[in-house]
């Protein structure tokens, strides 16, 4: 069956598209694939303490003494570019000497620099990536964080030292796997029925738009609430609506060739 067979093609690709994405920082250049899967696995690498000496030697001794204004030094340093105009990527991993090199990151790029300022200068600090945002925390008292907004993390580390948080990550890969299975599923249904009867069939639908448009604000407020669980749920959702809208035109469609057969029927 077509539905059979799209739901193992889009498994297959799926699962494909996670590794790449999640492991190889979505990097269009193969060169790069096996250095990025090791620094997403052992993340200490990208700590550098020595490689940031001159820039912290440069810094006023009052600065010195505050994380704080150590970060604001670092973001006039390393201007923020998002890993697709700078690298060619997603979510390329760069280690500390890398991203004073270039003079630009995203906010990993700006916390593997703090992080390594830092552990140069005598803190107990760590950087932390989390779904999709990263930040620095200094142990002591008080316990500080730095560049921090919201949401949580799945992996934390320095030089020496690399901490996971296994059901987050999980829940990472599980989002995006999703997401990869949703869109490929809807890829191959749309190639099979044709684009355009596929947006004749949409029309049929525009009497739901305002239900459609409740759904899409909810999904919106959901994610940028609750970023990983509620990929999943939408994804979910989807999935769910797809097969909903699936068996209604089943139930459509059974119901012209009925009305046909019985016109038939009469006129005979």
């Amino acid at each position: 069956m077509p539905l059979r067979s799209n739901i193992k093609k889009s498994l297959a690709i799926s699962a494909i598209g996670v590794v790449f994405v999640i492991g190889m920082g979505g990097n269009i250049n193969p060169l790069e694939w096996k250095t990025q899967v090791d620094r997403f696995f052992s993340p200490q690498q990208l700590i550098l303490p020595g490689a940031t000496a001159d820039l912290y030697d440069e810094m006023e001794e009052n600065v010195k003494d505050d994380p704080a204004q150590v970060f604001s030094v670092i973001e006039w340093k390393v201007q923020y570019a998002t890993d697709l105009f700078n690298y060619r990527a997603l979510n390329h991993l760069a280690t500390a000497e890398e991203v004073l090199r270039r003079g630009r990151d995203d906010c990993d790029g700006q916390a593997v620099v703090l992080c390594s300022v830092l552990r140069y200068a005598g803190y107990d600090a760590v950087a932390v990536i989390g779904p999709y945002h990263s930040w620095v925390e200094v142990k002591g008292n008080p316990h500080t964080m730095i560049n921090y907004k919201e949401g949580t993390w799945f992996v934390r580390f320095n030089e020496m030292s690399v901490q996971w948080n296994y059901w987050v990550f999980f829940l990472v890969l599980a989002g995006e796997f999703l997401l990869f299975f949703v869109g490929l599923i809807v890829v191959f249904h749309i190639a099979e029925t044709g684009l355009p009867h596929y947006v004749s069939e949409s029309m049929e639908y525009l009497k739901y738009m305002g239900i459609l448009a409740s759904a899409l604000v909810l999904t919106v407020f959901v994610m940028s609430r609750y970023w990983v669980p509620g990929l999943m749920v939408c994804s979910l959702a989807l999935l769910i609506g797809l097969e909903i809208i699936a068996q209604v035109r089943t139930l459509v469609g059974s119901r012209r060739e009925l009305q046909n057969l019985l016109s038939v029927a009469r006129k005979l």
